[in-house]
């Protein structure tokens, strides 16, 4: 293969072309000469450099701003869409030899390959599913398989509300599912029961959101120093601190279903947020799923 074929195979990789670099002319020049046996190192080193700085700018950065039908900032999408069959992924690890399974948990020290293998399943299953990939290290954007087959997304542009159970999940049950793992995560056993209540009453109206359910429980009256005053002020305290600390991620009356981020091959990074509220989405994405198998069974 002559070394202008690889340079325009590394920016396929990418999804570029020559032309949108502006080097179409340069490269139907190294095309030429080397049609002719001759080597022209210093347009070839020109060339390596300008793909070079391509690659690497993505690899440090492979966001692209999303078009304006994502509404990815309008708290109207969603984020999660299993297969519509319920069928087993099914992946081709190698020729003639297609694998299927529900479950994988790679196991292992630091460096023995996990994340690799994981890059790999996710590059090939990106035809037949949709992945999303919660990537707290940003571990995934150094690959350019990965580059190629999904569109990365910070958390910063999400906007979700938890208490949105989405198709097929009964309220009920969602409902005290998000607020029992708020507590659990936060510490908020003891005012599980006052949460429950300012969302079933918040539920009664409609859609019960961060911000309404600190209001509901702001606005309850007990007596001075009595327990459920002290759960209640605790509660606030932390939630507060919750919505503060995620930015404008819980901000929003009405959020995005979680059902629709999964609608292509997303790589969500959540780097962004303290490792406690990092762990609590990754529960609420986790026990979304979970609530939806058993809606579809």
């Amino acid at each position: 293969m002559n070394y202008s074929d690889q340079l325009r195979g590394r920016l396929q990789r990418l999804r570029l072309r020559p032309d949108q670099l502006g080097l179409k002319a340069e490269f139907e020049l190294l095309q030429d000469r080397e049609l002719r046996n001759f080597d022209d190192w210093s347009l070839r080193a020109c060339l390596e450099s300008a793909v070079a700085e391509v690659e690497e700018e993505l690899r440090d950065c492979p966001f692209k701003q999303p078009g304006s039908e994502a509404n990815l900032g309008s708290g109207r999408i969603h984020l999660l869409n299993t297969q519509p069959d319920n069928h087993a992924i099914r992946i081709q690890c190698e020729p003639g030899s297609p694998t299927s399974f529900s479950h994988l948990c790679p196991l292992g020290p630091t460096g023995t390959g996990k994340t690799s293998l994981l890059i790999q399943l996710a590059s090939e299953a990106a035809s037949n599913c949709k992945t999303l990939i919660i990537d707290s290290l940003k571990a995934f954007r150094r690959s350019s398989a990965i580059r190629r087959t999904h569109q990365f997304v910070r958390v910063s542009d999400l906007r979700l509300n938890l208490w949105d159970a989405g198709a097929g999940v009964r309220t009920g049950v969602h409902d005290q599912t998000i607020n029992t793992e708020l507590a659990r995560n936060y510490g908020l056993q003891f005012a599980l029961y006052e949460i429950n209540e300012a969302v079933a009453e918040l539920r009664a109206k409609g859609v019960p959101n961060l911000i309404s359910v600190i209001e509901t429980l702001e606005r309850k009256k007990y007596q001075n120093f009595s327990r459920r005053s002290q759960y209640r002020d605790s509660a606030v305290l932390i939630l507060s601190n919750l919505l503060t600390a995620t930015g404008e991620l819980f901000r929003c009356a009405q959020g995005m279903p979680v059902e629709s981020l999964l609608n292509g091959n997303i790589v969500l990074e959540i780097d962004e947020l303290m490792p406690e509220h990092a762990r609590f989405l990754i529960r609420f994405f986790f026990e979304h799923l979970h609530l939806r198998s058993l809606g579809a069974t």
